[in-house]
């Protein structure tokens, strides 16, 4: 194995909760107890391509918000559907969006 003062580990948290990567000294109780408690779900991306950009050019990213009279029902049901979009104009040069959908809407959408 490998010996170091230090190391930064980067793995998926799905891995890090099967217990599949060992650590020596094992991790400290309370790292051990935050990987417990960590949850995460399905998340789905999904990119739309337009002939032209209809978006403000210069923005990264943007984002909606659903409508004031929605019930807390109907905000749980929609949570995860598709709040925030990436501007694929300025990174690939191409006249796209990624648009990302996640928790309770990837869930019954995409299964």
């Amino acid at each position: 194995g490998l010996v170091a003062d230090a190391v930064l580990v980067t793995v998926p948290l799905g891995v890090l909760k099967a217990k599949t990567v060992k650590f020596a000294p094992p991790l400290p109780r309370w790292k051990r107890s935050a990987i417990e408690r960590l949850g995460f779900g399905p998340i789905e991306k999904v990119i739309l391509s337009f002939e032209r950009p209809f978006w403000d050019g210069g923005a990264d990213f943007f984002g909606c918000l659903p409508p004031a009279a929605e019930t807390a029902a109907e905000a749980a049901k929609a949570r995860g559907e598709f709040f925030m979009f990436w501007n694929l104009q300025r990174s690939h040069g191409t006249a796209a969006l990624m648009c990302v959908s996640s928790g309770a809407f990837a869930e019954g959408t995409w299964r």
